[in-house]
């Protein structure tokens, strides 16, 4: 995947208003939600959105009330992919901080470490997806490293602009099993 493609489609996230960006993550987390509802996930892996990313904050909301065992990344340098899963729910008041990409994750210690094996859906973010299930990251590597050791299913979630026909994918980089937008 060129870094041309990933700074286009940067740019084109910085566009979308924060209403609109609100609406689709709202329209993404109804869609997840009922497909939850449908079969009722044992855990989710979720994460505190970027800016840019979509917000998973009303499917959280959800998955509490449902009383789902939620858990998002940490990055970890001890762990082999660099990051790792801990049990959170955003509703209490863990302690959160910032992981040196920007985005907030679980404080070390607080919550506990939820084991890949655990997982029964990680919903991912990504900047770029192809319509077969492909997905282009940041460029760290994080959930390429992370979801070959995990039998979760994989959902990756992006607002409509983030999807392509077909996206040129790194031999390392993984699959999704799924991909959900505001009109998919």
């Amino acid at each position: 995947m060129s870094r041309d493609l990933r700074r286009e489609v940067s740019l084109l996230l910085k566009k979308i208003s924060p209403v609109d960006k609100e609406r689709f993550s709202q329209a993404i987390c109804e869609q997840l939600i009922r497909s939850f509802t449908i079969r009722k996930p044992a855990s989710v892996a979720l994460y505190a959105a970027l800016p840019t990313e979509v917000s998973l904050d009303r499917l959280a909301l959800w998955c509490t009330e449902q009383k789902i065992p939620t858990a998002y990344p940490r990055m970890d340098q001890a762990a082999s992919s660099g990051m790792r899963f801990l049990e959170a729910d955003p509703a209490h008041s863990y302690s959160w901080d910032k992981a040196s990409f920007g985005f907030s994750q679980p404080k070390n210690g607080e919550p506990e470490w939820r084991p890949s094996s655990l997982l029964d859906v990680v919903v991912v973010p990504g900047l770029i997806f192809g319509e077969s299930g492909e997905r282009g990251g940041r460029g760290k590597g994080h959930y390429d490293r992370y979801l070959p050791s995990c039998p979760a299913f994989r959902v990756g979630v992006a607002f409509d602009i983030q999807v392509l026909q077909e996206v040129g994918q790194n031999p390392w980089a993984q699959a999704m099993h799924a991909i959900v937008t505001p009109t998919r």
